[in-house]
């Protein structure tokens, strides 16, 4: 098989997606709906976390104003405020050390 129809076989594949649970089927409409499909798997864990309905309600709500340019920034400065989401990998908390077994 040629490079090019590998590639286009890729392609083909990555746009089935395969969804076994509702949470994974809000967090790519979301996704669709901010025109943001590359952080697909953040907003499915919004969705399981904080319900699929309520992400999917903020989501729509965003996606009808015309006056926002950058959807998917807006949107998760909307879920921050309204239902406290803050990114663990930007948190200002050290991890806690492990206690050592002195045996």
């Amino acid at each position: 098989m040629q490079l090019s129809g590998y590639l286009e076989l890729l392609k083909k594949r990555s746009d089935n997606k395969r969804v076994s649970r509702a949470h994974q089927l809000a967090g790519l409409e979301v996704a669709e709906l901010l025109g943001d499909k590359t952080h697909a798997s953040l907003y499915m864990k919004l969705a399981k976390l904080h319900g699929s309905a309520r992400i999917l309600a903020i989501a729509k709500d965003v996606a009808n104003r015309a006056s926002v340019r950058h959807r998917a920034a807006y949107f998760m400065r909307i879920v921050q405020s309204e239902l406290g989401f803050k990114n663990p990998a930007t948190s200002t908390q050290s991890p806690k050390k492990k206690k050592r077994n002195n045996a």
